[in-house]
Parts: structure tokens; C-alpha cells; sequence
């Protein structure tokens, strides 16, 4: 059974799950450098909030990333 691209995002949004998750085991759930699977969780429902949320929530991280950078 072939599924398309559409029918995936559907079924993850339908299972509040990222598509990695469902094409990887939960071993293997990196994208990227990420590593946190509950990380890339959360960053996949921020994503489905408001601009202005979104903008404020990476100024939040962007403040305490440069604060640990010192």
C-alpha cells in the first residue's frame, strides 16, 4: 500500500504526531541535530499557532540561548 504525502500529513496531524514519527521508530526520532523527541513535539505545535505567538516564543529561546552563549 503506497501512501501519499497528502494522506501522511493528514493521518499526523489526525494522531497529533510529527511525520517523523510515523516514518521512524521512536529510537530513531532525530531531525537534524535535534535529539529531544519531546522537543521536536512541542516545536511541531508551535508551529501551528498564531504568528504573533510563534514570534514571541522564538524570542523567548533566541533571549535565553544568548544568555547560556556567555
Amino acid at each position: 500500500m503506497i501512501l501519499t504525502t497528502e494522506i501522511m500529513i493528514k493521518l499526523s496531524n489526525a494522531l497529533d504526531v510529527s511525520l517523523d514519527y510515523l516514518f521512524k521508530n521512536d529510537k530513531n526520532r532525530i531531525i537534524g541535530k535535534v535529539k529531544d523527541a519531546e522537543l521536536i513535539d512541542q516545536l511541531v505545535k508551535v508551529d501551528a499557532l498564531s504568528d504573533q505567538d510563534r514570534d514571541m516564543l522564538k524570542a523567548l529561546l533566541d533571549t535565553f540561548i544568548k544568555k547560556h552563549q556567555f
